[in-house]
């Protein structure tokens, strides 16, 4: 089996596989070194991260549009709404990233997604599942290949367009589909629609019915349900026949898989 077969194929493993979304962004601050580190440690079977350009196309692993949330109360206003993509890379590699989380993380840092592929694209630990936020696919594409990292991540993004983009460039990149936030509901069309821009796997909100799921893994596709941090929307998404759980409780969710397999 290759390294990614096993997250491509729905009803592979009488359990759904657990995703860190942002790392273990529960206990850590989301989509930073430590979190990610964390989650790996907590045996979880993906890692998802986000990623914008800076102005200087830097990828950087942030999930929101502008800084706000990740800001100390003495960060300056300017600072705090500046979007993303409006700053360098040299500006965003100073922010603190971690005190707002708590005060032993003071002094965190926003990663480039260069570092978090150079330090887990390339380990035995779980791969990586990159969100798409903003830039076009072929900055994407341009750093998988620079890491040799092509068929050792996933990339998702609620974007289909850029997925067939990218898709359309390199076939061997493994494509996941969003959806169910801010995009139309899941429809009998919908299966058909994610295999036509080249994408391989389902990621919906917790909104996705039975009937749904079953209609894509009619047309071979497996699918994740996101974001899930309970033992009751745990199990509820088992029952639905889930073959992936996106959790900020990656730790809580592998424990609660393992207790159930005894």
């Amino acid at each position: 089996m290759s390294h990614l077969e096993r997250f491509t194929t729905s009803a592979s493993s009488p359990q759904p596989i657990v995703i860190a979304h942002r790392g273990l962004s529960w206990a850590y601050p989301e989509n930073t070194l430590v979190s990610y580190q964390a989650a790996a440690d907590a045996g979880a079977d993906l890692i998802e991260l986000d990623y914008y350009p800076t102005t200087d196309d830097v990828l950087v692993c942030v999930h929101d549009g502008v800084l706000d949330r990740y800001l100390g109360k003495t960060a300056s206003p300017e600072l705090r709404q500046r979007p993303i993509v409006s700053l360098s890379w040299q500006e965003l590699r100073g922010v603190d990233v971690g005190q707002w989380k708590d005060a032993r993380f003071t002094g965190t840092r926003v990663p480039c997604l260069s570092e978090v592929l150079e330090r887990f694209a390339g380990a035995s630990g779980p791969p990586l599942l990159l969100e798409q936020k903003a830039g076009p696919p072929e900055q994407i594409l341009a750093l998988l290949r620079q890491f040799d990292a092509v068929k050792k991540v996933i990339v998702q993004s609620f974007d289909w367009a850029y997925l067939a983009q990218l898709h359309a460039l390199e076939p061997n990149v493994v494509l996941a589909a969003l959806g169910g936030w801010g995009s139309k509901p899941f429809s009998s069309e919908t299966p058909r629609e994610i295999l036509a821009i080249g994408a391989r796997i389902v990621h919906w909100r917790d909104s996705i019915g039975q009937r749904d799921i079953a209609a894509a893994h009619a047309a071979g596709l497996p699918v994740w349900i996101y974001t899930l941090n309970t033992e009751l929307a745990c199990r509820g998404a088992q029952a639905l026949g889930a073959d992936g759980i996106a959790t900020d409780r990656c730790d809580f969710i592998r424990e609660l898989l393992r207790r159930q397999s005894e």
